[in-house]
């Protein structure tokens, strides 16, 4: 009987501790976020704002990756945008409409581009939000995963210099 009981402990110790270890697309995820945190870029886990249309449909519903850049000279108007037909369309009732990028279609690598939901510039501060994807290292070895990255934040300068001389 002692013996059952001994092995029923370890089993429940041992499961335990295979709960707690983490599965390979978490660490995927975190592989691209600490790339992206290696390139400047500050990447979040945030709670999806209620302008944006969630991964199911519904408005600010779930969790949804922020990723962000901070341009230490830039002086941007508080302003949103959404996702319509793959373009982006100025969301007007938080902020007034700034339509530096109205009707622009989305110019992102693909990879993220179909994933895309929204972008939010204030002071000195640009983040797009969309839903992270894990083909990005999958698909591609950690120099491409880099260099796709490496195109988000050069994209995001380039909106931020748009809506800043607009």
């Amino acid at each position: 009987m002692g013996v059952w009981i001994g092995l029923a402990v370890v089993l429940f110790v041992v499961g335990s501790i295979m709960a707690l270890k983490p599965n390979s697309k978490d660490m995927q995820l975190d592989k691209l976020r600490m790339t992206a945190r290696k390139l400047g870029l500050t990447p979040k886990l945030v709670a999806c704002p209620d302008w944006i249309i969630g991964q199911y449909g519904e408005k600010g519903k779930g969790m949804i990756a922020e990723y962000g850049l901070i341009l230490p000279n830039a002086k941007l108007p508080p302003c949103e945008y959404q996702v319509i037909d793959g373009k982006w369309r100025p969301y007007t009732e938080n902020y007034t409409a700034n339509f530096a990028l109205d009707n622009e279609i989305i110019n992102l690598p693909e990879s993220i581009k179909a994933t895309v939901k929204g972008l939010s510039l204030k002071a000195n501060f640009i983040c797009l939000y969309w839903q992270e994807n894990i083909d990005i290292i999958s698909k591609n070895n950690s120099e491409q995963s880099e260099n796709i990255l490496n195109q988000l934040k050069l994209h995001l300068q380039e909106y931020a210099n748009k809506v800043q001389n607009y």
